[in-house]
């Protein structure tokens, strides 16, 4: 009976745990900019970030579209009774550069949203991305926990 309440007690402990941890991204990048970060810059500033992200917003979810498809002539290479290496790799090419147009793309954008502010401005929406950014993402702003080769004292002995 011990072992029957234990096990329950865990698995509501679990199941509850896991949905509090779920409403825990206020504040985040879930769609487009924290509302704090906007309230950093003027009015007519946040209107044009607001802007250029619903932009990106639409052209992300016509790209998403497109790569489905692309995805989807894919596999039924892949599938094929018989194997074309040709229309294999042609299909790759094409996946690649579409991805490389998209990036490209949102480079275009941020450089025309990033033109029309000032310094302190971009920096207000640097500073916000690199927090997001250690969210599990790649960690810019992370410490090497060792110095590079060239940065270690010569007279210490090296480590192997």
């Amino acid at each position: 009976m011990k072992k029957i309440l234990t096990t329950a007690g865990l698995c509501l402990a679990l199941t509850f745990g896991g949905a509090a941890h779920a409403g825990d991204h206020e504040g985040k990048f879930k769609r487009g900019i924290p509302q704090e970060v906007l309230a950093k810059l003027p009015r007519d500033k946040q209107e044009l970030v607001k802007k250029s992200f619903e932009e990106g917003k639409k052209e992300h979810e016509a790209n998403r579209d497109k790569m489905k498809g692309l995805y989807k002539e894919l596999k039924e290479i892949e599938t094929a009774p018989e194997f074309n290496k040709e229309a294999f790799l042609a299909k790759h090419k094409q996946i690649e550069e579409a991805k490389a147009q998209a990036h490209a793309s949102k480079i275009a954008r941020k450089a025309e949203l990033f033109s029309k502010l000032s310094a302190e401005e971009r920096k207000v929406l640097s500073d916000a991305k690199r927090k997001h950014k250690g969210k599990g993402k790649g960690k810019e702003d992370a410490k090497p926990t060792q110095p590079a080769p060239e940065q270690q004292d010569e007279s210490a002995p090296a480590q192997q």
